[in-house]
C-alpha cells in the first residue's frame, strides 16, 4: 500500500485572488531560469534529494505548470535559498488536481 499523502484543497473563491508572497528583506521569489541548474542541484542536495542531475532537472522542468517552477533567491549573492514546483497530477479523487512538490 502506498504511503498516505496530504490532500490540500484550494478554495474556489480564492482562485482569482491568491495571497501575495511575503519574503524576508533581501530575498525574492522568481521563476527557475536557464543557468540555475548548478545552484538548484546544490540546493536539492542540501535538502536531502540525492542523485539529481541536470537531466532530472530538465525532466521535472518539462512537467511543471507554466510559472510553477519557483526559486527563492538571495538578492545580494544570487544564491538559491528555497524552491518548490507545481505540477498537474490528476488522480481519481482529484481529476483536475495538481501537486506541490520538490520543496527544498
Amino acid at each position: 500500500m502506498p504511503p498516505l499523502q496530504l490532500h490540500m484543497i484550494w478554495p474556489e473563491k480564492r482562485l482569482k485572488k491568491p495571497p501575495k508572497a511575503s519574503l524576508p528583506k533581501g530575498y525574492r521569489l522568481r521563476p527557475f531560469r536557464d543557468g540555475d541548474e548548478k545552484a538548484y542541484l546544490k540546493l536539492m542536495e542540501s535538502a536531502g534529494f540525492k542523485g539529481w542531475d541536470k537531466a532530472e532537472v530538465a525532466r521535472w522542468r518539462d512537467k511543471a505548470l507554466p510559472g510553477g517552477f519557483l526559486v527563492v533567491e538571495h538578492t545580494a549573492s544570487g544564491a538559491l535559498a528555497a524552491t518548490a514546483m507545481a505540477v498537474h497530477r490528476p488522480q481519481a479523487l482529484h481529476p483536475e488536481g495538481g501537486e506541490l512538490g520538490w520543496v527544498a
